[in-house]
């Protein structure tokens, strides 16, 4: 790519997201210029693209951006609820990913997929090609059978597009109703895992592992989750499996999770996400996340623009 005498980082999204303000902050402390452009409840920007000159301008200025950031605003709608912020989020992610789809000189993560979202399924398929672990896993619709019953007693589901918190299969059968003997679509379903769990981001070519704290089946149900560094050395087979099939979805930046197997003890990888949280890891390691974050947005022609000598570097240093 283009090498720029200084990085001007664009990063979109919404005011409320905890992740974006990380980030600013982080490129702050480090003397890197940003664009930010987060949408607000109170006030829209302004924004226009202009397709025949190919000129972007933001708030009546144009704007020419060395990398991006990107992240859908689902914070605003979430506190509103309401289809017009959902629609609001939407069209804002859709017009800047258009935007960078189309100029490939702009650096930003995850260029691959930036329209898409991986199916869950074919990730986990492709982690065991890769060499991860993962827990014996059915993509199926019948909640009972001989099938069901192979995998163990202490069974969970998930939706299989994703979106949705894990339960226990019992609890899903509870409140789904069954034709002939199957529901209306299939989920994912696995044996239980169990503590220690850890998610493991990958950004560039930088692994940072933390451990997650959580007695609910499912850590993201609960306020009392609590996230620290892992300070234990990774299975070997983590980080070169995780490299390999980040690789093979073209993704630059991701967190995986893994659970342990209570029977064996191995960490079992369970999914990757495109677009991860990384506030509260950040805030428990000393910004690690968002230090990473900021080495890779300001990669040029194969270095680190933070290596530039007009670049204050000592932020990161500290």
């Amino acid at each position: 790519m283009p090498v720029a005498a200084n990085p001007i980082i664009l990063v979109a999204g919404g005011d409320q997201d905890p992740n974006l303000v990380c980030l600013l902050d982080t490129l702050a402390h480090a003397g890197i210029e940003t664009l930010p452009l987060l949408c607000t409840v109170e006030q829209n920007a302004a924004l226009t693209w202009d397709l025949s000159s190919d000129e972007l301008k933001l708030d009546g200025e144009s704007i020419h951006p060395t990398a991006a950031f990107i992240r859908h605003d689902v914070f605003t709608s979430a506190m509103s609820d309401s289809a017009t912020a959902n629609y609001r989020a939407f069209a804002w992610y859709t017009a800047i990913a258009g935007w960078l789809a189309a100029h490939h000189e702009v650096h930003c993560l995850n260029r691959g997929v930036l329209h898409t979202q991986l199916n869950k399924p074919q990730v986990l398929h492709a982690a065991r090609e890769a060499g991860l672990n993962i827990p014996d896993t059915l993509v199926s619709n019948e909640l009972t059978g001989a099938a069901i019953t192979g995998l163990g007693s202490r069974l969970i589901a998930k939706p299989v597009t994703g979106g949705g918190y894990c339960q226990t299969l019992a609890s899903l059968g509870k409140i789904t109703e069954l034709r002939n003997g199957v529901a209306a679509a299939p989920a994912i379903i696995q044996t239980e895992l169990v503590p220690p769990e850890i998610r493991v981001y990958r950004i560039g070519e930088e692994t940072i592992p933390f451990k997650v704290i959580s007695d609910e089946l499912d850590y993201r149900t609960s306020q009392q989750t609590r996230v620290e560094p892992w300070d234990e050395a990774l299975p070997g087979n983590i980080v070169p499996g995780l490299e390999s099939l980040m690789n093979r979805f073209g993704l630059d930046f991701g967190a995986a999770d893994f659970k342990t197997d209570p029977e064996t003890g191995e960490l079992l990888f369970l999914e990757i996400n495109t677009s991860p949280m990384f506030a509260a890891f950040d805030r428990v390691s000393d910004r690690t996340v968002t230090r990473a974050l900021t080495q890779a947005l300001t990669r040029k022609a194969g270095r680190t623009a933070l290596h530039d000598e007009n670049i204050n570097t000592s932020y990161l240093s500290t």
